[in-house]
């Protein structure tokens, strides 16, 4: 009997261990200075863990818990105060606070309901100020993007923010460029103003809190990208700066062959005045003003040195084109004879029956504009009895409608004679006419050849 009265004795208390190591908390062993993000406070791998967020939150997510646990304990130090944190519901994520942010060292410690005291566990983890104080902290001076300053704020967390950027103004006092955004990048545009200058940026976010920030920008307002083209005898000046305020007028003075000039536009970027050929650098002066008053002066030079052709070959009038007033059938190569180079073929107009009264001309169309600065006649290489006498050249700016540009009159009917005739002023041009009004044949007219000198480009 006292067997048995031992063995149940024996029995009953191996029944009170094992029921006592279920309700028992189980806490890990933690050594003082380890640090650790997840934090054992049950049995592992279940765990405790502490994430830094925003607004100078920290979010402690659970495990799941023994019904056993009543309270854990989060202590901390808080500009400079030893603050502490109690949770007793592990039902849901707890949340608290500091007053600052960045690297913060923890001591969980963890309590029972039969009164059991874990061992104090440690972490390190960093928590984060308000989205809008990463916002302005990261916000970098202002650039210049397409004439005016541009302002950029990185927002990756796509928080919804106001920004209010207040800016000089170019004739004084301030302006203010409003901005609402949710997006990763939130930037906006305004006017700059030359010199060193500070704006101040404000970011507000949506339940009204607000962070600001001064920055500066430098600028120097200054003509920028203009451009100096000559071409077929033009010089073509685009006066651009480096600001999006449109321009008043433009003054250039520039080199003539005689002397210098003036030209004046208002309201457009483009002056254009004749060239200077040459070898030598011709400087132009460039006085820029734009419609807040502001005046640049600038000097900026060029050279025009293309090479002088005479288009009196088949070569170089290639792609070129020629249709005649009338044409003698069966006397001469016709109209085409007059741009084919070869000195031995001619023109010749009707000379019996129905005869076409003066003037008979000729109508050529160029390649391409040409700078032209001569005019080449050639005499019929047989017979100069039929050479015209006096005669305009008519320009036209579509091919249809000409208008005389210059007159001239030739005085020789010797076979074979090369005359040529220049230009008062250069002309650029892709269509000529030849109007010939008069001869010394009274009705009829024969040419061997019409050539110019000038320019191609």
């Amino acid at each position: 009997m006292k067997r048995l009265n031992n063995i149940g004795l024996l029995l009953f208390c191996s029944f009170l261990l094992v029921g006592c190591t279920k309700q028992k908390l189980l806490l890990p062993v933690v050594e003082q200075g380890e640090e650790q993000g997840n934090i054992d406070v049950i049995a592992k791998p279940t765990d405790v863990t502490l994430i830094g967020g925003y607004d100078y939150k920290f979010v402690v997510k659970w495990p799941e818990m023994s019904d056993k646990t009543v309270k854990v304990v989060v202590s901390f130090e808080d500009q400079g105060v030893d603050r502490s944190v109690e949770f007793t519901d592990f039902t849901e994520d707890g949340v608290f606070v500091t007053q600052e942010q960045g690297d913060h060292d923890f001591i969980l410690t963890s309590y029972a309901s039969n009164g059991v005291v874990s061992k104090m566990a440690k972490t390190s983890v960093s928590n984060k100020g308000y989205i809008i104080e990463e916002v302005i902290a990261n916000a970098e001076s202002p650039f210049l993007y397409e004439g005016q300053m541009r302002i950029n704020l990185n927002n990756p967390n796509l928080a919804d923010i106001k920004v209010t950027v207040t800016y000089p103004k170019i004739l004084g006092g301030s302006g203010q460029l409003s901005l609402q955004s949710a997006e990763e990048n939130i930037s906006g545009l305004f006017e700059a103003k030359d010199g060193t200058n500070t704006i101040n940026v404000e970011l507000e976010d949506n339940v009204g809190r607000k962070v600001s920030k001064q920055l500066q920008y430098q600028y120097s307002y200054q003509l920028e990208g203009t451009t100096i083209t000559p071409f077929l005898g033009i010089v073509t000046l685009n006066a651009l700066t480096n600001s999006n305020i449109g321009v008043k007028k433009i003054k250039v003075t520039y080199p003539t062959a005689n002397g210098t000039a003036i030209e004046e536009v208002v309201g457009t970027s483009l002056v254009t005045f004749p060239a200077v050929v040459g070898t030598s650098t011709k400087n132009i002066d460039v006085e820029y003003e734009d419609v807040y008053g502001r005046v640049l002066v600038k000097t900026l030079n060029y050279v025009y040195n293309p090479t002088l052709t005479t288009f009196n070959t088949a070569a170089s009038k290639t792609g070129w084109s020629v249709a005649v007033s009338a044409n003698h059938e069966g006397d001469g190569g016709g109209g085409p004879a007059l741009i084919d180079g070869n000195t031995d073929t001619f023109w010749h107009t009707p000379w019996s029956g129905a005869i076409p009264p003066w003037p008979h001309e000729a109508t050529i169309t160029f390649d391409q504009e040409l700078l032209i600065t001569k005019v080449i006649l050639n005499i019929r290489h047989n017979n100069g009895s039929g050479a015209p006498k006096d005669f305009d050249l008519q320009i036209s700016s579509d091919g249809e409608t000409f208008t005389t540009y210059q007159s001239f009159t030739n005085t020789s009917n010797v076979a074979r004679t090369v005359v040529s005739f220049d230009l008062i002023k250069t002309l650029q041009t892709k269509y000529v006419r030849v109007s010939f009004k008069n001869g010394f044949n009274a009705q009829f007219m024969s040419l061997g050849e019409i050539s110019f000198e000038g320019y191609k480009e």
